[in-house]
Order: structure tokens, then C-alpha cells, then sequence
């Protein structure tokens, strides 16, 4: 943090960055407002400062988790392009696996 003319410490250029980040997070539904807070905080910003800034965007509605989706390494049971057949092999001292 930098301290300014008044002896008010303020955000230098790297935190400001990162909290935009984090705020764009919010905003888009990513993180929630304590998630940001918590984060902005580790980041050096005061909690009121975080809550402040949180206060100045509408954040998205929290993101549903995607639909399930099956394997693309599975294939449908009785799929007929799929072929497959019983082996054996016979090791070294005559026993058949």
C-alpha cells in the first residue's frame, strides 16, 4: 500500500489490479460477496473498503453446475460396432489365465 498526500494509505497499482479481478469474479457469478471481501482482504484492502466496492456492482446469479455428461470413453451397452472376446493366455509353467 502507498501512503498518499493526506497520510491516508491507499491501494497501489498491482492491488487495484487484483481486485477488479476478484470484482469481476463477483460480478459474473464466480465467487460470492464474502468470497470477494475474504479475498480483497488478503489482498491488503480493509473489509469496509471491500464491502464498498462489492456494494457498487449487481453480482450475477450464482452459475448452476453444468449438466452431467457421460464419459466420452464409454459407449452405449449392446452398441454393435463394438466388439469384444474372451482371451487366454498360457504362462510359462503350463497354467492357462
Amino acid at each position: 500500500m502507498e501512503t498518499g498526500e493526506s497520510g491516508v494509505r491507499t491501494m497501489d497499482d498491482m492491488q487495484r489490479c487484483l481486485v477488479e479481478e476478484e470484482l469481476e469474479h463477483y460480478r459474473d457469478g464466480w465467487i460470492s460477496r464474502r468470497e470477494f471481501i475474504q479475498r480483497s482482504s488478503l489482498i491488503g484492502v480493509a473489509a469496509v473498503v471491500a464491502a464498498a466496492i462489492a456494494a457498487s456492482v449487481t453480482p450475477a446469479p450464482a452459475r448452476a453446475a453444468p449438466p452431467r455428461q457421460a464419459s466420452p470413453f464409454s459407449v452405449p451397452e449392446g452398441d454393435p460396432t463394438i466388439g469384444t472376446d474372451w482371451i487366454s493366455v498360457t504362462t510359462d509353467d503350463g497354467v492357462v489365465i
